[in-house]
């Protein structure tokens, strides 16, 4: 917080921060590069290279593309905004991963209601991604003090919402809307945490 303060009010913090982090990147990325990594060999014990550098403890062990990926972390820790730039560019296409993957998550715990169609589904799911996508884009243009308050708020008014959609939709029992929204809400939830850390690792190799 203090921080923020003082780059608002003075412009020349603004600029020494910038420096200081893209020095801090190089730091980081020269170590990266620097680590030693050995091949296990068949009953050898596997040498293990920690990071001295306080924010990444790197714990390394043998195996065949440990080269590799040390140096494209070393790439992406050196210019994150390039990096986070060619990640942002393939994230709407895989977003679109998660509209049949919600849409047949609802068909899943509605499958006795014969009345609603997949196509039904779809558009409940789109509302619905459609209602988290915004409500995150709108906490990525605030302050950084504020958009912590806000995340946090999305954290409960996300499923609120969605129990509320199951509620009104489908006219579900609360119980059944509560049931349903676990479901849904963990299903959601696997499913993005999978997507987004198969986007990092492509994006290592993109960059």
């Amino acid at each position: 917080m203090a921080k923020a303060n003082e780059i608002e009010h003075d412009p020349d913090a603004a600029i020494k921060a910038v420096e200081a982090g893209d020095d801090l990147g190089k730091a980081a990325a020269k170590q990266i590069r620097s680590l030693d990594v050995d091949v296990q060999a068949k009953g050898d014990k596997v040498k293990t290279v920690t990071s001295d550098l306080p924010f990444l403890k790197v714990d390394k062990k043998a195996g065949r593309d440990e080269n590799w990926l040390k140096l494209q972390i070393a790439k992406a820790v050196e210019n994150p905004e390039f990096y986070f730039v060619v990640m942002f560019g393939w994230a709407h296409r895989l977003a679109v991963l998660l509209l049949p993957i919600v849409g047949l998550s609802l068909a899943l715990v509605y499958v006795n209601r014969r009345q609603f169609y997949i196509y039904d589904h779809l558009l409940v799911a789109t509302n619905l991604l459609s209602f988290a996508f915004l409500t995150n884009a709108f906490g990525l243009i605030l302050p950084v003090w504020a958009a912590g308050f806000w995340f946090v708020i999305l954290t409960f008014w996300t499923p609120v919402n969605l129990f509320q959609t199951l509620r009104g939709g489908y006219g579900s029992s609360i119980l059944g809307a509560a049931f349903k929204t676990l479901v849904v809400w963990m299903v959601s939830v696997t499913a993005f945490t999978v997507l987004l850390v198969t986007l990092m690792f492509f994006t290592l190799s993109q960059i």
